[in-house]
């Protein structure tokens, strides 16, 4: 199995420099603080928005942290207990205890 190659900082600065050389030329002019705002500037990055964070965070996330965390959310009063998404195990009812 191939080893899985390296998106670091150095990675990135290649690129650029290999692909988009103007936009190298302004992260060295000092127009891009860093080499993933110049990446992003390229067009070879994506913003990571909050959303995107948190949706990557859920997949990772096992069931009961899922289930920990609706549980603050309804706490918080960000979601009722009418609007429960369904958990495929056993977390699940404790959070139906909560709702009611």
């Amino acid at each position: 199995m191939a080893k899985k190659q390296a998106r670091d900082r150095a990675y990135y600065e290649d690129r650029l420099k290999r692909d988009h050389p103007s936009v190298y030329a302004d992260l060295k002019a000092g127009k891009h603080r860093t080499v993933t705002d110049a990446a992003v500037a390229a067009g070879i990055k994506k913003v990571r928005t909050r959303l995107l964070e948190l949706k990557n965070a859920w997949s990772k996330a096992d069931t009961a942290e899922q289930a920990d965390f609706l549980k603050w959310l309804m706490a918080s009063g960000a979601l009722s207990a009418g609007s429960l998404p369904s958990m495929p195990s056993a977390g699940t009812a404790g959070l139906q205890s909560i709702g009611g």
